[in-house]
């Protein structure tokens, strides 16, 4: 029974393990995903910022007057910043439209935890159970061992005694 007690407690483990690495695996690929997303993104960004700073030089070395070109300039960096807050807006709402799935990624992380420690208690408790019964029968077998002996060492005095 001891061995495969053993046996049942290594497949458990194994068991728990595999599940671990399988989400462990989902969560990098999540991971991953989103990093490659978020790469993607900041590139376009930096990209479309390179072309519109290019366009804008161009212009002002067009122009000779040098009030216009400063007017320009002060032009071109207010619509920059208004683009920088709009993005910054934008990022600030796509986190609030997202905090449901947030919490739903951390309420499935807790149940899991949850299940994870639900299993190791019932595991713990069925081998607890387990070896209470297997300490049950044997203390049962040695009290029949000594009875039987007791039953033997009375009948040789007997004997002897007639």
């Amino acid at each position: 029974l001891a061995g495969q007690l053993e046996r049942q407690m290594s497949d458990a483990e194994r068991a728990k393990e595999r599940h671990l690495e399988k989400c462990r695996t989902t969560v990098k690929r999540m991971l991953q995903y989103q990093l490659v997303h978020a790469f993607e993104t900041f590139v376009l960004a930096c990209d479309k910022h390179k072309e519109a700073k290019e366009t804008a030089r161009k212009l002002l070395a067009r122009m000779q007057n040098g009030k216009l070109a400063a007017a320009f300039e002060c032009f071109v960096d207010g619509v920059e910043s208004l683009k920088e807050q709009k993005e910054k807006v934008q990022h600030t709402l796509g986190r609030w439209k997202n905090r449901p799935l947030a919490l739903a990624f951390d309420s499935w992380q807790e149940g899991i935890e949850v299940q994870r420690q639900e299993a190791k208690d019932d595991g713990f408790h069925l081998a607890q159970r387990e070896l209470a019964s297997q300490l049950d029968e044997m203390k049962s077998d040695a009290e029949r061992a000594r009875e039987r002996h007791l039953a033997k060492c009375r009948e040789t005095v007997k004997r002897m005694l007639q």
